[in-house]
């Protein structure tokens, strides 16, 4: 398992210790003598599909966070519900309503894919369970009992912006999958690429955030990252006309 994954491992439980304790204050099953009641926590991971390597590593820090502490956090035993996210929503909200309909778990960690976040967050929200999450986010409504050990989805596209903009002589195109992930990442891009670049984002660099887009892979901004050199022609060799077209490049996935 990498260092980075470690990290976000012990993250979470830390997180988690911490919300246990809050857990308990209102459990009735705690006595009057302090005895600590067990506590079951829901881990939502990836634990098939693309990201089955990445979810796999989640789980397993998790566990071994929990043995080397004696199966507890914040002093209360551990129950441990695990489901698999799969590779996005439509695997990760059945998982989660499993956990926490079937299973009853007081609080939810892990989740891989910022398009589960997503759909996952407004059915822990009706039922009051707070989500710890581990990996890049979407933006949500409601952050009320959200957190996360990482960063916006779009923050890695737009800390990029600048750099391509000083480097990159012509036009810029910016191509992600056509996933939740993706749509924040090249929005993110684009919008801080427009920006710098004193120029409004164009329609399609828009919808390139927006998860109910046309299904398209790549979304040309409407700024140019520095002038282009002038073409250079002789009598005997006229210059090719350049195309005036700004319409973006798409593909079928």
């Amino acid at each position: 398992m990498s260092l980075q994954r470690r990290l976000v491992s012990v993250a979470l439980a830390t997180g988690l210790v911490l919300m246990g304790a809050g857990c308990a204050k209102d459990d009735p099953k705690s006595d009057s003598a302090g005895a600590a009641s067990t506590l079951k926590i829901g881990f939502l991971g990836s634990l098939s599909g693309t990201y089955q390597a990445v979810g796999t590593d989640l789980r397993n820090g998790f566990q071994l966070y929990l043995k080397m502490h004696d199966n507890k956090l914040g002093g209360h035993p551990i129950d441990l519900k695990i489901g698999d996210e799969g590779d996005g929503a439509p695997t990760a909200v059945p998982a989660a309503t499993k956990l926490i309909k079937e299973e009853g778990v007081v609080a939810m960690t892990g989740i891989v894919g910022g398009g589960s976040v997503a759909a996952v967050a407004p059915l822990l929200a009706d039922a009051k369970i707070p989500l710890i999450g581990s990996n890049g986010r979407p933006e949500l409504k409601d952050l009320s009992g959200v957190w996360t050990t990482s960063f916006m989805s779009s923050d890695p596209g737009s800390s990029i912006a600048q750099y391509i903009k000083d480097k990159v002589n012509g036009p810029v195109f910016a191509i992600g999958p056509d996933y939740q992930g993706g749509y924040d990442e090249v929005g993110g891009f684009t919008t801080e690429f427009a920006k710098i670049g004193g120029q409004r984002p164009t329609p399609a660099a828009r919808r390139c955030g927006r998860p109910s887009r046309p299904r398209r892979t790549s979304c040309r901004t409407s700024a140019r990252s520095s002038p282009a050199a002038p073409r250079r022609s002789t009598p005997s060799t006229p210059a090719r006309p350049r195309s005036t077209s700004s319409s973006s490049t798409s593909s079928r996935t």
